[in-house]
């Protein structure tokens, strides 16, 4: 047998699956990778340092994200949890609590609809805003809901860009 290659052993405890130039470029590629990895870490960091210093709180920030990338169900499930735990531990939200309470859509069309689109601007916009190129769509776009998700996708793309035009971008 030479440094080249293994015998093919198949998957086990102490076998060998592959050969050495094999090997040796999934090492190149993975070493690239966590290059990347450590400068946009470093990047992430100093966006993040930013974003405080100019009276971000991280922690809502997060939060924040974390609600974008969920669907409108996933939101509305989500919020009113979270106030029935308040109302549990007492928070005195006083009548505001009854906005987080989901609408009766039943039976209307027309507010399911406008939902959809509501939700769908709301998607559009986040992509544009984080560089997400437009064709990403996931809507059809000559149907109301994909014109939505292209209209919100133009106002956050908008955004951005002046956003990337006060500089630290």
């Amino acid at each position: 047998m030479n440094d080249q290659q293994t015998e093919p052993t198949g998957p086990g405890h102490n076998s060998v699956g592959c050969d050495q130039p094999t090997f040796h470029r999934h090492i190149a590629l993975i070493g690239n990778k966590r290059a990347t990895l450590k400068v946009a870490r470093e990047q992430h960091k100093k966006a993040r340092q930013a974003a405080k210093a100019d009276g971000i709180l991280l922690k809502d920030l997060d939060r924040a994200l974390e609600l974008a990338d969920m669907t409108g169900e996933e939101q509305r499930q989500y919020l009113n949890t979270q106030a029935a735990y308040l109302q549990w531990l007492k928070v005195p939200l006083g009548s505001q609590m009854s906005m987080f309470e989901a609408p009766d859509f039943m039976g209307d069309e027309e507010a399911i609809k406008a939902e959809a689109d509501e939700l769908a601007a709301g998607k559009g916009f986040f992509a544009g805003l984080n560089g997400v190129d437009e064709s990403d769509n996931p809507h059809e776009a000559n149907n109301p809901t994909g014109q939505a998700w292209i209209k919100g996708y133009r106002e956050g793309e908008d955004q951005r860009r002046q956003a990337m035009a006060m500089g630290d971008g």
